[in-house]
């Protein structure tokens, strides 16, 4: 591929780049606008819809470590895992200090 050759595909790319973000960017305008009009939706809808695009509703979904393998030892005691994430979650600062 010659310097002239990959001069006329970067200019391409940087137009259909600049127009791929214009139609994107007024594809989301249209979106918000629709999802925010308070003409079609009830005040509750809207908060409905604010909270799913802040992701302000809480996660239905947990998940529980049923077992750990810390220094090949299977840790299976639910209070043992939760002092060992306890006890790492409070040491991992000082941890990083001492690296920095």
């Amino acid at each position: 591929m010659d310097a002239n050759s990959k001069k006329i595909k970067m200019k391409k790319y940087i137009t259909y780049r600049k127009y791929y973000k214009q139609v994107m960017n007024e594809a989301q305008k249209s979106h918000f606008n629709d999802l925010f009009d308070t003409k079609a939706n009830t005040v509750k809808q809207l908060w409905n819809n604010l909270a799913s695009v802040a992701s302000l509703s809480k996660s239905k979904n947990k998940s529980n470590i049923n077992e750990l393998l810390i220094n090949n030892n299977r840790i299976t005691d639910p209070k043992m895992i939760s002092d060992l994430f306890n006890n790492y979650f409070c040491t991992v600062g000082e941890i990083l200090q001492k690296n920095i």
